[in-house]
């Protein structure tokens, strides 16, 4: 669900280096620091998703009949001992909190303006946003994979050739005449 989130989270860190970056600054001095939090997000990214399938590799004898959503903690009680259980609680503390955090943020604003066009405020927006996250809480893991998994086996093609797109046209100026044949030859290639 990495692609998701990263539509998510770029468009936040676009409004607040916007909003932090002085109005005389021109877009080139905006995409020159949003390339370099781009660059550094995707570096830390890569070296835990390298360190994650590095620790799977190693302790993949442990993990042979362990449920998907114990696995991680596996993991950490093998490799830590005894600090695996706090080591593990803050990281996903931490990386949940920061999660909902953004998204909450970002789906109360959509609610607001978009859905209600502003008949409601921030707050009760927020208090919307966080009863249906409430709701969605409650199921298990599986619960969650089982109604998301149909849903981004059909979207991600879509999101995978529209994130395409959205890079040919920037930096090759591809024009919306030519997007049929674009789109066509992307959905084909997303489907190979």
């Amino acid at each position: 669900m990495d692609l998701l989130a990263a539509f998510f989270f770029s468009q936040f860190l676009i409004k607040h280096l916007s909003n932090k970056l002085s109005p005389d600054n021109e877009e080139t001095s905006l995409l020159k620091h949003f390339y370099k939090s781009s660059l550094i997000g995707a570096g830390l990214l890569s070296l835990v998703y390298f360190a994650l399938v590095l620790l799977g590799w190693i302790y993949s004898p442990f993990l042979v009949n362990i449920p998907p959503q114990e696995m991680l903690g596996k993991i950490a009680i093998e490799s830590l001992g005894t600090i695996a259980a706090p080591c593990v609680c803050l990281a996903v503390l931490f990386a949940c909190l920061t999660t909902a955090i953004v998204l909450a943020s970002l789906f109360s604003d959509f609610l607001r303006n978009e859905v209600t066009k502003e008949k409601i405020g921030n707050k009760q927006a927020l208090l919307i946003t966080l009863g249906i996250s409430f709701i969605v809480s409650t199921f298990d893991f599986s619960g969650i994979a089982k109604f998301l998994g149909p849903i981004l086996e059909a979207v991600y093609p879509a999101l995978i050739a529209l994130t395409l797109i959205n890079i040919i046209n920037k930096f090759f100026g591809v024009k919306p005449s030519h997007w049929p044949f674009t789109l066509t030859l992307l959905a084909k290639l997303c489907w190979i």
